[in-house]
């Protein structure tokens, strides 16, 4: 039985984000911007528990457009190294499925870099890979 447990976290639930292991985001929250996200109906924050420590998290955004179905897309999926290969990063990204398609999602996708083996193997058990060039630049 998994030790873990997956949780949404919404507007108001910053205090659940008090301890958080390392790795687990890529740099430390602002309180600011973190009560910005969580108020965005649009976008989702998973995290994944054990004890009151979070050890993992994923995070979302709705894209609505004009002309077909919104999509999802998965911006971040991170787990502590110390509780990687247990199944959490798994267990987020079924949640966050559940959560696109109550928000009317016909699909999500991400992007990972081409040496990640592992996060590769994940995601290429939830789908296939499609040909991509991203284009990143600051603003």
């Amino acid at each position: 039985m998994a030790s873990f447990r997956i949780e949404r976290v919404g507007p108001g639930d910053s205090a659940r984000l008090a301890r958080i292991a390392p790795e687990v985001f890529s740099e430390p929250l602002d309180p600011q911007w973190l009560e910005a996200y969580l108020a965005e109906r649009l976008m989702l924050l998973v995290i994944a528990v054990e004890g009151d420590l979070v050890v993992g998290q994923v995070k979302c955004a709705v894209h609505r457009h004009p002309e077909k179905p919104s999509d999802g897309y998965i911006d971040d999926v991170r787990v502590t190294p110390a509780s990687q290969r247990r199944g959490i990063a798994r267990a987020m990204l079924a949640e966050m499925e559940r959560w696109a398609r109550e928000k009317g999602c016909a699909d999500l996708w991400l992007a990972t870099e081409p040496g990640n083996a592992g996060a590769r193997a994940l995601y290429g058990s939830f789908a296939e890979p499609k040909p991509c060039v991203l284009y990143y630049w600051d603003l």
